[in-house]
């Protein structure tokens, strides 16, 4: 039986000792895809040019990409007889980009709604061309996709370009340790995470030679700080900030490091700057615009900046906001929730 696991194998030996970017990137796609010990379909093929294509790199070399894998997939075939013919054609691939926020939102809805026709569906958007869709099906368990506004075009079937990213989650909105998730925490960087054994075996990809890095092992997901970031960042788009354990923590940090600052600066200066720092991190990363933290982490600031003259070492600056670089905070469209 032929499988994506014996093709990459077959890649790997073929390709002799000095292998091309364009090979190892096919090889480590192929042992990206779910389940590479079942039979090879056209669907895991096309989920791997989808994979590979989301790299500019291999778009603008998308001819050499092509010749690369037919060349591989033709003499794979002749091996394993048994190999559907037809099972995918990389040149028939094609790459479209909806810049309509409205048409995205609209293709996004009814690709779910045929997908899921008994789950409730919510589009929204999250960053600058990005978009997370809400999968709430009848046992209430939710799947979050994410997705940007490229698309695929294959066989004259439109589909998201981002396909893999997802994560599920419980009728109690805990992540569901029976599902890998797949998560995107920075451009052309994927994170594949599972629960075994209590722990968090978390696996990295990067580049566009779709590199495996060695897994890692974290008993909480915060001790990985670019998952924990991403992963709220997500969350912020279906749980409420006033039922967030994460916003209510920094918001009552915020407020109790305040009022202790403004009472003895000197002896809270190490907790007010650690403080200051984690709110910062999730206003930027997390609860982006958020006007309630906002307005704590100005305060804050304008407090330490009242005591720091009299009695810390730091240069004085006026209002200390050099120093905290508070003009990197932009209040512009905030939100109030």
């Amino acid at each position: 039986m032929s499988t994506a696991f014996l093709f990459a194998k077959f890649i790997y030996e073929s390709s002799g000792d000095k292998k091309s970017p364009t090979e190892v990137a096919i090889y480590n796609a192929l042992r990206r895809i779910d389940n590479p010990k079942k039979e090879l379909n056209g669907q895991q093929l096309r989920k791997l040019f989808s994979a590979l294509m989301s790299f500019p790199h291999w778009r603008d070399k998308k001819a050499d990409l092509v010749r690369c894998f037919e060349r591989y997939y033709k003499a794979f075939q002749n091996q394993y007889t048994e190999l559907n013919q037809n099972l995918f054609s990389a040149n028939d691939f094609e790459i479209i980009n909806m810049t309509s926020a409205e048409n995205v939102k609209s293709f996004l809805f009814n690709y779910y709604t045929e997908i899921y026709p008994d789950a409730k569906i919510q589009c929204t958007s999250f960053r600058k061309k990005e978009w997370v869709v809400l999968v709430l099906q009848q046992d209430q368990s939710l799947k979050v996709h994410h997705h940007n506004q490229e698309f695929s075009l294959y066989q004259g079937k439109l589909r998201p370009l981002w396909e893999d990213f997802c994560l599920v989650y419980t009728a109690d909105l805990r992540l569901d340790k029976s599902f890998k998730q797949k998560l995107l925490v920075a451009p052309f960087r994927f994170l594949d995470f599972v629960n075994e054994d209590d722990a968090w075996l978390v696996f990295e990809t990067q580049g566009y030679t779709i590199k495996h890095l060695r897994p890692k092992n974290f008993y909480n997901l915060d001790e990985h700080s670019e998952l924990f970031y991403q992963l709220k960042a997500l969350e912020s788009k279906f749980i409420q900030k006033s039922s967030d354990p994460l916003y209510l923590q920094i918001t009552r940090n915020l407020e109790e490091i305040i009022e202790k600052v403004a009472e003895n600066p000197d002896l809270h200066k190490e907790r007010a700057i650690q403080v200051y720092q984690k709110g910062r991190n999730a206003f930027e990363n997390i609860f982006t615009d958020d006007r309630l933290l906002h307005l704590l982490l100005k305060e804050l600031a304008m407090t330490i900046a009242a005591g720091r003259a009299k009695t810390w070492d730091e240069p004085e600056q006026e209002n200390g906001e050099e120093w905290l670089k508070l003009d990197q905070i932009k209040v512009s469209d905030l939100t109030n929730i």
